[in-house]
């Protein structure tokens, strides 16, 4: 008889078996393994010789999609012996792409795929497929997706109607090299159907740099120790913390050098107060504080641009420097955060060293401005002897990197790594010339020409396919290119063509050609749309037309102000007072009234007395008089927020017709006797500023005696901005490498790989104004050519992880 006691005692023992058969984590004592029909023997592996452990095999622990079975519980598999066994371990084989990805099948159970049948399979093999790449380097962020190739696929069968795409032969789907953004398949040897196995690609460039250095280069991340900025340096870089004494909330400071002779450099990062509400003035109050260290001379004025935060800055303000007392790079380095802080050297609490010996009078310093927060600016750069800078190639990518903006973060911000892939033509550029030909110009012009020789060579050594048109600043002309002196034949000078080169140098001396020249006035604006509307639209073997594939360039050189946004022709006829509302930019009416304007210019001590109120004599009534017939083209009457309305249709012309311009002219920050001009009638750049400032091309100082070095900046810009190479991300320059297809010229489908260094003559630059690579001295026999680019990049809120 079964007592009640005895039920219950019934039951709480079967309820004790069933815990035991369901433990999922302890011993197998629900199942007997040795029973044919019992469905645990189908989640078993080979790889588990001896089966020593009890576990059910048909769950799954770690939720990747493979049962315990399948990857070998009964033993504890553990392959990438990490003390985790597989069937608890989410990325078995430590590769990067995690377990359930790379199951292969969505049955659990079905056993997982064993993609090159080695009797590994994929989840625990490190290269599924036998091409010679890790799994890991092959799909880099481990989603299981091959780039974005997948996303709204062209299918496919055997073949693809674009003859630079491939018809995978796993997935069906059309990929190319831009969509594969570097990665390839691990579960096909052969991802792009080329016929090259992906071991043999040059996506071995996108990982960590190897014992050849071949791979992304390794890079040095400092944060500063009151977490006023994050850095990204040469991981060989010494770097220091060199705060001011009793610094406020937004200062402080850091050095770091490469003190070896082939990379000698001293850089520095700032944090500070602005100088200015203007970024661009701060830059000019910069420029112009440094000439107490040395005699500075703009080589260009930058380029404006957002950082991968989106924050405004300018980037690559290079200046050359010469010192009357020879020293070496790290004590003017220490001199500028002096400066920048406004102390005095000596004042900091601890004393900032320079390991350099090498010394030198001539220096190049190159910096960025970023304002970081309304009360808060950053400025990094870097300082190298001119000699080093204009002799050692690896010297001016130091420097250059230091002032591009993309070494400098948030100490929030963190990085990931990138691998894109790109189709390589030569660039091709289509340059229009402005040129003012008033009298004051024609030292200017003798130098420009001259400089031209070099400006050439180097475009030749950057591959850029030239082609110029020179026009003058004449309101009236239209457009037309000159051909050579008093010749106005109106067709692009073009690269290869023999004498052009001649007849370039020639117009830049008289830009007018046929047409009538008014060296008066200077309609700069004006005649870069009558210049670009003429030659458009783009059309193929035209040489008048612009080329369908070239950058559209446009370069002013004037010593005057774009005539367009000067006001007097609608102040000198107006009635004072004037509205406060308005831009209060002109260059007065004493030119139209000379007689109504005699008493005032006889009145010098109401005149000095006008000129002196900071708040600008417009708004003082007892200076109508003056401001009507001396206007005030200073950089105080320049109110962006009411003058740059005046520019804007042509800034709004050059965005539409995707033309980025440069400029030569007299700057804010030059010094004063440059300013005033040998006759006196030097004026800011307003006007041609705006427009460059808003394409990103750069600004360069008139007030050189050589322009060569300003020009060789000038051209390598433009091949950046003529490349085909626009980065996805804002790369950290330090860590980019790069990989060049070569092409058998016997037979071009015939190819391999190489790793090609940073160089200026032989192999790739970063463009940081323009976010592009430049190839140089490459082969183009046979393009295109896929250049696969490697690179650390930081993420932030608003540039998130891909």
């Amino acid at each position: 008889m079964i007592t009640l006691n005895s039920r219950i005692a019934l039951v709480l023992l079967s309820a004790v078996f069933l815990l035991a058969a369901c433990d999922d984590g302890g011993k197998k004592t629900g199942f007997n393994s040795s029973n044919t029909n019992n469905a645990t023997n189908n989640h078993t592996t080979d790889l588990c010789t001896t089966k020593t452990f009890e576990c059910n095999t048909l769950a799954d622990d770690d939720n990747d999609g493979i049962s315990n079975g399948h990857e070998g519980c009964e033993c504890r598999l553990d392959s990438d012996l990490d003390g985790m066994p597989n069937y608890l371990d989410m990325d078995s084989d430590n590769d990067g792409i995690p377990d359930a990805v790379e199951k292969g099948t969505p049955d659990i159970n079905t056993p997982p795929v064993d993609t090159n049948g080695d009797g590994q399979p994929d989840y625990i093999d490190t290269d599924s497929d036998n091409d010679g790449v890790f799994d890991g380097d092959e799909d880099r962020n481990g989603d299981g997706a091959l780039g974005n190739c997948e996303e709204n696929p062209l299918v496919c069968q055997g073949s693809c109607v674009d003859p630079e795409s491939y018809c995978h032969p796993r997935l069906s789907i059309c990929v190319n090299a831009e969509c594969l953004k570097g990665e390839t398949d691990p579960k096909t040897a052969d991802t792009d159907g080329d016929g090259i196995l992906d071991g043999e690609e040059g996506t071995f460039i996108c990982n960590a740099s190897d014992e050849q250095g071949q791979g992304r280069r390794p890079v040095q991340y400092q944060r500063h120790q009151n977490n006023l900025f994050h850095i990204a340096i040469e991981q060989e870089a010494v770097f220091s913390h060199m705060d001011p004494p009793n610094p406020t909330p937004v200062e402080g400071a850091s050095g770091f050098d490469m003190t070896d002779v082939d990379h000698a450099s001293s850089g520095f990062v700032v944090s500070r107060g602005p100088s200015d509400v203007l970024l661009s003035r701060e830059a000019s109050d910069i420029i112009t504080g440094l000439r107490t260290i040395g005699e500075v001379v703009t080589l260009s004025g930058g380029s404006f641009m957002q950082s991968h935060a989106l924050k405004e800055q300018i980037v690559n303000v290079t200046l050359s420097m010469r010192v009357s007392a020879a020293t070496n790079p790290g004590v003017i380095r220490n001199r500028i955060i002096a400066l920048l802080l406004n102390r005095n050297l000596a004042d900091f609490p601890s004393p900032i060293n320079s390991p350099f010996t090498n010394s030198s009078n001539d220096f190049l310093v190159n910096l960025m401005v970023q304002r970081d927060a309304t009360d808060k600016s950053l400025v990094m750069g870097a300082v190298a002897t001119y000699s080093d800078w204009d002799s050692r190639e690896q010297v001016s990518f130091h420097v250059a990197d230091a002032g591009s903006g993309a070494c400098i973060a948030s100490v929030s911000d963190t990085t990931e790594n990138e691998c894109e892939s790109y189709l390589y033509r030569a660039p091709v550029a289509d340059i229009v010339w402005v040129v003012d030909d008033s009298g004051s110009m024609s030292d200017d012009q003798d130098r420009l020409s001259n400089a031209s020789n070099t400006f050439l060579q180097i475009a030749s050594t950057l591959g850029l396919a030239w082609r110029m048109c020179v026009v003058d600043m004449t309101e009236d002309n239209n457009g037309s290119c000159c051909t050579g002196n008093n010749q106005s034949g109106d067709i692009w000078l073009s690269s290869g063509v023999p004498g052009d080169d001649t007849k370039f140098r020639e117009c830049i001396g008289d830009p007018a050609g046929a047409q009538t020249a008014d060296g008066g006035y200077e309609f700069g604006l004006t005649q870069m749309q009558a210049a670009v509307d003429r030659h458009m639209p783009p059309t193929q073997d035209s040489t008048v037309k612009y080329r369908p594939d070239a950058a559209r360039i446009v370069f002013f050189m004037s010593d005057e102000v774009a005539n367009e946004v000067d006001q007097s022709a609608d102040y000198c006829n107006a009635d004072a007072p004037y509205d406060a509302n308005e831009c209060h930019f002109f260059g007065g009416c004493m030119a139209s009234d000379l007689m109504g304007c005699q008493s005032v210019m006889m009145n010098t001590a109401q005149m000095i007395t006008c000129e002196g109120y900071s708040d600008g004599m417009w708004n003082h009534n007892d200076c109508d008089e003056v401001y009507r017939c001396m206007g005030d083209m200073s950089d105080e009457a320049w109110d962006p927020m009411l003058c740059d309305p005046v520019v804007q249709p042509w800034v709004d012309w050059a965005d539409y017709n995707q033309v980025t311009a440069y400029g030569l002219h007299i700057l804010a920050s030059d010094p004063q006797e440059c300013q005033e001009g040998d006759n006196g009638n030097a004026t800011s750049p307003h006007g041609y500023q705006e427009v460059i400032n808003r394409t990103g091309g750069l600004m360069g100082s008139l007030c050189q005696t050589d322009l060569t070095t300003t020009m060789e900046l000038m051209i390598e810009d433009m091949a950046g901005a003529a490349s085909p190479i626009v980065l996805t991300h804002t790369p950290i320059p330090v860590s980019l490498a790069v990989a060049i297809e070569r092409k058998n010229a016997a037979n071009p489908d015939l190819t391999d790989y190489e790793a090609i260094p940073r160089s200026k003559t032989a192999g790739f630059n970063y463009k940081a104004s323009s976010n592009r690579i430049v190839l140089l001295g490459q082969p183009m026999d046979y393009p295109p050519y896929e250049v696969i680019i490697s690179y650390a990049r930081w993420v932030t809120s608003v540039a998130p992880p891909d």
